[in-house]
Formats: C-alpha cells, structure tokens, sequence
C-alpha cells in the first residue's frame, strides 16, 4: 500500500493504478472530499458534465487558489463545449483516456504548476509585505528628519534664549541683594529685565495687600501680566507683578523664569523685613525687659549676670538670687528646672542663646517663685486624693477583696475539673477574668492613694520601664491572641524618674489599647487585632532639643475607653507622668483610632 499523501483527486471511472503514484480515486463527484491539500484534480466527461460540478470546483479553488485541473475526454467529444468550459474552468490539460500511460505524465506536470504557482503567490505576497515596510519605514524616517530639523532649530533658539536670560538672572541676583529698599528693588529689576523679559514695569507688594491689588489690576486692560507669590519657607509673604504689552502675553519658559527671579526677590524682601523686625524687636525687648515683675537675667557659662532686669550686672546669679556662694544643686542651664530652697520653690526657665560666632554659650533665665502656687496646689491635690480616693480605696480593698478571693479560687477550680471543650469552659474562664480585672481596679486605687517612697528618683531607660509594663500584660495578651509589635531605639533613652511609677502609667495606658482591640472583637468576630508599641528619639523644634516619645497604637475602637475601668487607670497615668516631667496625648472617645503619646525632654548632660 502507498504511503505518499494523496495529492491528486481523481474523480470518475479512471484507472486503479493511478492510485499508485498518490491519486485519490472517487467514483462519483458526491463521494469526493473538498481539501485545500489536493494539488491537482481529474475529472471525466461524466463528471464535467454534472450541474454540481461547477459549485464544487469554484468552492475547491476558493480553498486552494493554485489547484489545476486534468479532464478526460472521448475523442467525440464537442469541440465547442469543451472551448467554453475550459475559458470558464482553465483546464491545465485534456485527455483522450484515463490509463495510466497517459494521465501520469500530465498530472505530474500539472502538480508542477501547482507549486509553481503557489511559489508565485507565496513570493508575491512576501513582496506587498516589503513593500508596504518600506513604505512605513520611509515615513517614519521622513518624520524623523522632520521633526529633528524643528527640534535643532528650537534648541538652538532656546539656548539662545537661555543664554539672555541666565545673564539677566545674574544680573538680577545681584542688583536685589542690594536694594536697600522696596522701591529701589522694582526699579534695579525692571531695569535688569527690560531685555530679557521685555516688562514695561514691576511691583512688588507685601501680603495682605498683594491680594488687593490683584484684584485691582484684574479689572485693567492694555497690558499682559503675570502675578507670583513669594515665599518665605512655607508661608507667603507678598507678590511680585510683572507686566508688559498685550500683545506680549506670558508663555510657560517666562513663568520659569520668572519664578525663579521671584525666589531671589522672596529672600531680598524677607532680609529687608527682618532688619525691619530687628529694629522694632529691639526696641520691643528692652521695653518688656525692663518691665518684667519676675527676675530675668543673661549669664554667661561662669554664671556670671551679663544683664538683668533687677540692675545686678557683674554678679553671679546664684549670689543675687539666692545668696549662695556656689552654683545651685540642680541648675540645669540650657533647659527648665526647679530648686527648692529651704521654704521656696523657685521655677527656672532656661534657654540656651548664641550672641557672638566665637561658640561663647549664653543663657536667658526667668525665675519664677512658685512657693504659695506649690503649696496650694499640692495641698488642694492631697486633700482632695485622700478624702475622696482614700476612703474609697480602704473600703472597697477591704470589702471586695474577701469575695473576689473566693471568686476567683472557685473560679479556678471549676476550669481545673473542666476540659477545654466543654460547654461551660469559657463562661467559668470569662468569670475568672472578669475577678482578676475586679482585683486591679481595687490595686489600682490603693496604689493611687499610697505614696511610695521606697520608689526614690533616678536614672532610668525607657526602654527598661516599657518592656517591663510588656511583661506585666504579656500573659494576657496572648491568651487573647493580640499580636503585639514594639520597636525601640538601639540607644538608651535615659530620663530621671521612678521605675515603679512609669511601670504602672505604662501599664495603664497599654491596657486601655487591649481593651479597645477587644471592643472591636466583639462586633467582629474573626478580627484578632494589633497592638503596636514604639519608642523613638524626635527633634523638638520648639525648644531645639531631642526628645523621647512613647506611641502606643492599636486597631481597635477607641469609643469608651477613656470611660468606665479606665478611667481612673488614665487619669492616674496622666498624674504619673505629670509629676516625672511627661506629656500625655491620648485620643479622644469619638476619633476613630485608640493612641495614646508620651514624650519627655531629653536631659542636656554636663561636659
């Protein structure tokens, strides 16, 4: 059996031999297959004959365009029919018999006009494709070339232009610098940019008035022109105006531009407004100076007064003021402190202050006597603490104590014979929970009322006091399933202070952010929640010195944690941090984020 692809396809009464050299014999033109891999097609006069002969031949060449096909025709066969089908068909060859000694040699050279012809089509088509690359090639190159040329030709221009106007910014820098006046300002600039920006007149007006005269010159006609704000850091301090004729409208390269003749104008009108400043700050100072009721006073690093309000020029200042013979015991120059003299309290405001570039060190100081104020308030503050929170804190210790003891020993015996599964587990677990929390509150008011002088002041490390308020909750937390996140500073955070006391403020303030993870896990029953803790150092800009500063962040929701439980707990953490020099920031029940933020002042060592 032949093994060759069938490329011809022989339809009719044509000899069986044929099928030898690859030929598909169909008898009738019903069982022949439409395949676009036929080559070459053979048909008898009975077939040519047939009215389904046409459709099919014209639905095969629409297949296979380069197909040919062979007939066979009886030797009595009309001449003028077969003329007329062969211009509507294109016969590649007739026969006069069907054997195998004549239809070989024909359908072979009709099969090499087949791939002659495909060879044709395949060479013409690759050709319309190259062409048409061509054609797209030449184009984009044209429009390359083009648009190179417009571009050289604008650069050229704009260097051209830059270069005018990199001379008229010099220009400009130099002459603004050295105005020693608003109207001598406008006047050097416009002169310096009447060739570069081609403006007719410049004004510069200070704010609030800048916006006025815009308004002004908005309503006025005959002329182009172009408002920009001048800066001084992030606040605007004026406008600087620029016009020229009509027909002369500012493009984006002039708005460039003048931008950056306006930085220049900013920092030459600041100057002129500091100087201005200066003068009236001067006077200013030596007024209020004079006028102070409270001792203020300049001293150098020897302590010795350069000026005072109190006339005690030459003097040390803890010979004027406290008549010592020696530096105060806890003078801390530079920053705020507090000295107890005998039967006085006095408050010290210290601010470091630079007067000469050789690195001398002066400080301003305000003493502030706060004896009547202290005794006052601490008076008021213990009396109020021990009439209202003592009697409570006795009472209630001693009569909740007793019971939440057998509470929570019941408690704790029932969840030893119980088995985790078991139905009733987490309610007796909610129970004994619910008696622990019982016992913090009564030890946290006992606590407030007590006053722990073992507890005395001295260095510490935040990072100490905050991991060990973490130990203090890391039971519950986990047992909650809370992850908690802390990240402290590789350097230590020390601060002079009572470990105990920070501790327990600590500690109330993490409870409070447990709490309200847990208030959101009870209207979202898959949230597991994240409790974030970070210690940091931060630049305070208001008094130019480092500070620490303690964030504690959850995800919870913060309605209703400052109220109830934690109430008390907030208020005596505020009161904790308060006495050890802290600041408390806590967010407020309606924010929608639970935080709260503590910050000390960093201490300035003595060298």
């Amino acid at each position: 059996m032949s093994t060759l692809t069938p490329r011809f396809l022989l339809i009719g009464a044509w000899n069986p031999a044929l099928s030898e050299i690859g030929a598909l014999l169909a008898p009738t033109l019903a069982e022949s297959p439409l395949s676009s891999d036929f080559e070459v097609v053979g048909v008898t006069a009975t077939v040519f004959l047939e009215k389904k002969f046409a459709p099919f031949w014209t639905e095969l060449r629409g297949k296979n365009p380069c197909v040919q096909l062979v007939g066979s025709f009886p030797k009595g066969f009309s001449a003028q029919t077969l003329i007329q089908r062969h211009n509507e068909d294109g016969f590649f060859r007739v026969l006069d018999g069907t054997g195998l000694r004549e239809a070989e040699p024909a359908l072979y050279e009709a099969l090499e006009e087949a791939n002659r012809l495909r060879q044709d089509l395949e060479l013409a088509n690759m050709l319309q494709e190259q062409e048409k690359r061509l054609e797209t090639l030449r184009g984009d190159l044209e429009t390359r070339v083009e648009k190179r040329t417009r571009l050289l030709a604008e650069s050229r221009h704009n260097l051209h232009l830059r270069s005018l106007r990199l001379e008229g910014l010099r220009k400009a820098l130099l002459v603004v610098q050295e105005a020693s006046s608003l109207s001598e300002m406008e006047r050097v600039l416009n002169e310096s940019l009447a060739t570069t920006v081609e403006t007719s007149w410049i004004r510069i007006v200070p704010a609030p008035q800048d916006s006025e005269f815009e308004r002004q010159i908005a309503h006025m006609d005959g002329f182009a022109w172009k408002a920009v704000p001048l800066w001084r850091h992030q606040e605007k301090i004026g406008a600087a105006f620029y016009m020229r004729p009509k027909d002369r409208p500012f493009r984006k390269d002039d708005q460039d531009f003048l931008a950056k003749i306006s930085e220049a104008v900013a920092m030459a009108l600041d100057r002129l407004t500091k100087i201005g400043e200066a003068e009236n700050l001067k006077e200013q100072w030596d007024t209020t100076f004079s006028s102070m009721a409270d001792p203020v006073a300049i001293i150098d690093s020897s302590y010795e007064i350069i000026q005072s309000n109190t006339a005690a020029r030459g003097k040390k200042c803890y010979e004027q003021f406290f008549n010592r013979e020696a530096p105060c015991v806890g003078c801390k120059r530079g920053e705020n402190f507090s000295l107890a003299e005998e039967d006085r309290f006095i408050e010290v405001q210290s601010q470091l202050l630079t007067l000469d570039s050789s690195g001398q060190s002066y400080y301003v100081n305000l003493y502030s006597d706060r004896t009547e104020q202290r005794g006052m308030e601490k008076r008021i503050l213990e009396s109020a603490k021990m009439a209202e929170l003592g009697t409570i804190g006795s009472s209630i210790a001693h009569e909740l104590n007793n019971p939440l003891g057998g509470v929570l020993n019941f408690a704790q015996l029932m969840l030893m014979d119980l088995q985790p599964e078991h139905p009733f587990h987490a309610d007796i677990r909610e129970i004994e929970n619910g008696a622990r929390r019982c016992k913090e509150i009564v030890e946290n008011l006992l606590g407030f009322t007590r006053a722990p002088r073992s507890d005395e002041i001295r260095e510490i490390d935040l990072r100490d006091v905050t991991s060990r308020a973490l130990k203090i909750l890391e039971l519950r937390s986990k047992t909650l399933g809370i992850d908690v996140r802390f990240s402290f500073p590789a350097e230590t955070c020390i601060i002079p202070g009572h470990l105990n006391l920070l501790s327990q403020a600590f500690k109330n303030l993490l409870e409070r952010s447990i709490d309200s993870v847990l208030n959101r896990r009870e209207k979202e029953a898959t949230f597991k929640g994240r409790l974030v803790v970070d210690l940091r150092r931060v630049q305070d800009e208001a008094r130019k010195r480092e500070k620490f500063v303690l964030e504690i962040s959850d995800d919870g929701l913060g309605e209703g944690t400052t109220a109830g439980r934690h109430g008390l707990a907030l208020q005596i953490a505020a009161q904790i941090l308060r006495d050890q020099g802290g600041d408390l920031e806590v967010s407020s029940p309606s924010s929608p984020d639970s935080w709260a933020k503590i910050s000390f002042s960093r201490p300035v060592l003595e060298s």
